[in-house]
């Protein structure tokens, strides 16, 4: 299969499954896919083997009857996929508190992984969200991503990495390229380290949504 198919298999595996949930999720607004084929061929096939471990994340958990809504489930089971690991007192942070909205990067800062309810405050299609550089989705006030960089660069930067509390306060973070330029109202409460085989490999972020209001689908 070619590359542009690939990319419309998984998203489409991924839309099917986030419907059985009761939400209408675009996969990509034009077949061609243009953002996904402005890539290189490697950030093509990063982007494809990144869709296609969401995909069976997503399997794996409604395989257990769970549902996508079900942060625990859905970050223990996207950790055995990923084959990675966090310590108990972190996802205990999780059990706690589960309508926080949780992240996975890597070491390269690539998205690997994020909870259904993030899905519910955008407007972008899968291929928006898999293809385009962050910046040039959303916008913050002056200084505020110069400030963000600065904490993600200090916890990455760790010489045994611990759980952080980033300590930004509430962030205003609003669509740029879309017809509704959605704002969402958010706080990041903690950069939390993954670790592969013992060997630090990226960060858990978990972000408070204080915007009640999801998107209407």
């Amino acid at each position: 299969m070619s590359s542009t198919a690939l990319f419309r298999y998984y998203s489409q595996i991924i839309s099917e499954l986030i419907e059985g949930e009761g939400i209408l999720f675009r996969a990509y607004a034009d077949p061609q896919l243009p953002h996904f084929t402005q890539l290189s061929n490697e950030e093509q096939m990063s982007v494809i083997e990144n869709l296609r471990l969401y995909s069976e994340i997503c399997s794996r958990v409604h395989a257990q009857d769970g549902s996508l809504y079900d942060n625990r489930l859905m970050v223990i089971t996207a950790l055995d996929v990923l084959g990675m690991t966090i310590t108990p007192e972190d996802l205990a942070l999780i059990d706690n508190a589960p309508d926080l909205m949780i992240e996975m990067y890597s070491l390269n800062h690539v998205q690997l992984f994020r909870t259904f309810n993030l899905l519910e405050t955008t407007t972008y299609t899968f291929e928006d969200l898999c293809s385009r550089k962050w910046y040039h989705l959303y916008e913050r006030a002056p200084g505020e991503h110069e400030k963000m960089v600065e904490k993600v660069m200090e916890f990455y930067g760790q010489k045994q990495p611990v759980r952080m509390a980033p300590g930004l306060g509430t962030n205003i973070i609003k669509e740029k390229a879309t017809l509704e330029k959605l704002v969402c109202i958010a706080e990041m409460e903690w950069l939390i380290p993954l670790w592969k085989k013992g060997v630090f490999a990226g960060a858990m972020t978990l972000i408070r949504n204080k915007n009640p209001e999801t998107v209407k689908r």
